[in-house]
């Protein structure tokens, strides 16, 4: 069975990201907490106090992009940089969508 997925990107996980998450479980969704290496800990124990600790993926968001750039370009170098260019075009498609503050895009310099 494939579950569909909510996806949480935080520098600082919290217990009110944890009881999101925990909506989430309830929706049907399984959630997915990216983070930085500094919080992943953090973050497991509040996945844990909050009772979803083995409900909720929480992984580092560094892992995250590098696995998913290396899926997405097929292991091929010279696609790595077209892979890149599309991630940050849609991240930023999201963020103009979702955020009200516009510093939170990525620029890449040409």
């Amino acid at each position: 069975m494939i579950e569909d997925v909510s996806i949480h990107v935080t520098t600082a996980p919290s217990e009110a990201l944890m009881s999101k998450c925990l909506d989430n479980l309830n929706c049907g969704l399984r959630p997915l907490v990216i983070t930085t290496s500094q919080s992943l800990a953090g973050a497991q124990s509040l996945a844990e106090i909050k009772g979803i600790g083995q409900r909720v993926d929480i992984i580092d968001a560094s892992q995250f992009l590098a696995t998913n750039f290396y899926e997405w370009s097929r292991f091929k170098s010279d696609a790595r940089k077209i892979s890149v260019e599309k991630l940050v075009a849609k991240y930023n498609e999201i963020v103009t969508e979702c955020e009200t503050d516009p510093g939170l895009r990525i620029g890449l310099g040409k």
